[in-house]
């Protein structure tokens, strides 16, 4: 992504912004200073901080510049910033979901004396998808539905969705027509779970019984749904429980997904992990079949985010992930499933680099 060139629908390269990109999730917040030029986006400087120790985003945001001292001259050629951050945005203020403080443009312009823009981390990665050089396996694995090349065709431009199973399933779309670029924030991760088959019904069975509610499809898909995919797939007798669930159950919440994944692969894998992960990626195919039907994304179905990226080869790999993509569906509604690109996005500087490409995009108020 860093050393593209150029691409349509994208500025040209003699045209240079500096973005200070800031990515504030609820575990790390990371600050860049990114240069664009075309299609090139390239970190210059990079800063990570723990999230949850700060007070204030605006001391996050001090302490940031502080460590950027020593590249004064580089911090005072920044133009703009772009925050984006795992929550919800309204006029100009985002309260994250997993932190006990706020971040407002106007604090961040208090501060760094030059325009700024905030956005929900998904309509980041939403304007970090146009660049994405799709052929270039460090940044993106396709899925491959079929064998036959005829139905693995790729867009050059068109409308693209966006999909990550993370603390929540977050959710977005772009219409990407050069020289028009518009990006839409969702909540699709909150729709009803809806079953497809005998195990995904009983799966709802046993949520709704754990949750006391009937589960939203990010109470199925989500890190932490990871756990409770386990447990379902343990306590319904499809896997025996043994040593590893109990050593499993004694982790906290937020290591257990991680355990469940790295026990599912290997000669010699756990049962039960591997059982929770085929269904996991099953339930990941559903709602990317879902979203393909939903948007028609000629560009593609773009999966985000760490869980994706880091088991992009049992995904890609999983028949289970194909099957649920297409049960069901058959004439006009397979093809249409057929014929939409799916990639997992392997670059984790996508929301860095997308919130640069944002705040060049709004602060030259065109596609740029």
């Amino acid at each position: 992504m860093n050393e593209q060139g150029s691409r349509p629908g994208l500025p040209d390269e003699s045209s240079v912004l500096r973005v200070l990109a800031i990515d504030l999730g609820g575990t790390n917040a990371s600050f860049a200073i990114v240069e664009t030029a075309g299609a090139r986006y390239e970190v210059l400087s990079r800063v990570v901080l723990p999230s949850a120790q700060q007070d204030s985003f605006a001391a996050a945001l001090l302490t940031a510049l502080r460590h950027f001292d020593n590249e004064r001259e580089l911090m005072a050629s920044v133009g703009a910033c772009c925050v984006s951050a795992a929550g919800p945005v309204a006029a100009g203020v985002c309260t994250p979901t997993n932190l006990p403080y706020t971040v407002s443009t106007h604090e961040v312009e208090n501060i760094l004396k030059i325009p700024c823009t905030i956005m929900n981390d998904f309509e980041a990665i939403c304007y970090g998808v146009p660049l994405l050089d799709l052929n270039d396996s460090q940044q993106v694995r396709r899925i491959h539905l079929t064998l036959d090349p005829q139905e693995n065709t790729e867009a050059k431009h068109g409308v693209a969705a966006v999909i990550g199973a993370g603390t929540g399933l977050g959710m977005g779309y772009l219409s990407w027509v050069p020289p028009d670029l518009k990006v839409f924030a969702s909540e699709g991760g909150h729709l009803d779970f809806a079953p497809w088959d005998e195990q995904s019904s009983e799966l709802a069975s046993h949520l709704r019984h754990e949750l006391g509610r009937f589960p939203d499809r990010e109470h199925a898909l989500s890190g932490p749904s990871i756990p409770r995919i386990y447990r379902f797939i343990t306590s319904s007798g499809r896997a025996p429980t043994n040593e590893l669930s109990l050593r499993i159950g004694e982790l906290p919440h937020n290591e257990q997904p991680e355990a469940i994944a790295a026990a599912s692969v290997g000669e010699a894998a756990d049962a039960g992990c591997r059982a929770a992960m085929s269904l996991f990626f099953a339930l990941y195919g559903r709602q990317c079949g879902a979203a393909a039907l939903q948007f028609l994304p000629s560009y593609g179905v773009f999966l985000a985010g760490g869980i994706a990226a880091k088991n992009a080869a049992g995904l890609t790999s999983s028949p289970e992930f194909v099957e649920a993509y297409l049960a069901g569906y058959s004439g006009n509604l397979r093809r249409e499933l057929l014929a939409t690109p799916l990639y997992i996005i392997l670059d984790y500087q996508i929301s860095l680099l997308g919130a640069a490409h944002a705040a060049r995009h709004m602060l030259s108020g065109s596609s740029a």
